[in-house]
């Protein structure tokens, strides 16, 4: 689902004669395969969701990042911490989706 996304992203920086400057990578949740420091932005969207362990999570973003970098995202939250609503329930058993939703705090 995500390479046709990463594929408009490599022809739309590859457009504005950026192709030698940016890189667009599908990385799996984990340990990210980059040295620390690797990169001056790291953005999600949509995607932190489905990772359960939000701190292992933030700290391997920031691990990656250099000092002074830039994390972006956009992702879905819910509005409490815990379990979410009986209709949340439904709706992602119906959709089969893996939601790990955490609140802002």
């Amino acid at each position: 689902v995500e390479k046709p996304v990463i594929e408009t992203a490599r022809r739309g920086a590859a457009r504005q004669g950026l192709e030698d400057r940016v890189s667009f990578v599908q990385a799996p949740p984990g340990p990210l395969p980059f040295p620390g420091a690797s990169f001056d932005v790291v953005f999600s969207k949509d995607a932190l969701l489905h990772v359960p362990d939000k701190d292992a999570l933030f700290a391997e973003i920031f691990r990656v990042l250099k000092p002074g970098g830039v994390f972006a995202a956009s992702n879905w939250m819910i509005g409490h911490d815990g379990e979410p609503s009986p209709e949340m329930k439904a709706y992602i058993a119906a959709e089969g989706l893996s939601f790990a939703m955490a609140s802002p705090a």
